[in-house]
């Protein structure tokens, strides 16, 4: 299987599956994703119908033929399906620090709401 982005093909067997943490509130999730070394513009975070699609393409280590080169990582990649309560309009990315945060505002259809409660 490869995973194709842009004009450039990647071997799946020399991709990194980063690290990641989800967390929960009232009103948003929010992912994280261990992935250093990266600068924001090696980066391509996509929702493609119900999946959020991370790539990021790892430059800089050069591989020779006359020397033994076992450190041959093309980039990470990660794929997560995304549930009916997300905005799809609303999703947010930064980087810092090596960790990629991804934010999914909840569709306000399914935030949690508070009923009042009227005496009859």
């Amino acid at each position: 299987m490869r995973y194709e982005a842009e004009e450039n093909k990647i071997d799946n067997r020399n991709l990194i599956m980063p690290l990641a943490d989800v967390y929960e509130t009232d009103d948003l999730y929010t992912l994280k994703l261990e992935m250093p070394g990266i600068d924001k513009e090696q980066f391509s975070v996509t929702v493609e119908e119900n999946e959020l699609v991370v790539h990021a393409k790892l430059d800089g280590f050069p591989q020779s033929k006359n020397s033994l080169n076992e450190f041959n990582l093309s980039g990470y990649f990660r794929q997560f399906r995304l549930g009916n309560d997300i905005d799809r309009n609303s999703i947010e990315a930064g980087l810092e620090n090596g960790i990629l945060t991804v934010t999914f505002h909840k569709a306000e259809e399914v935030k949690p709401r508070r009923i009042a409660i009227t005496s009859h």
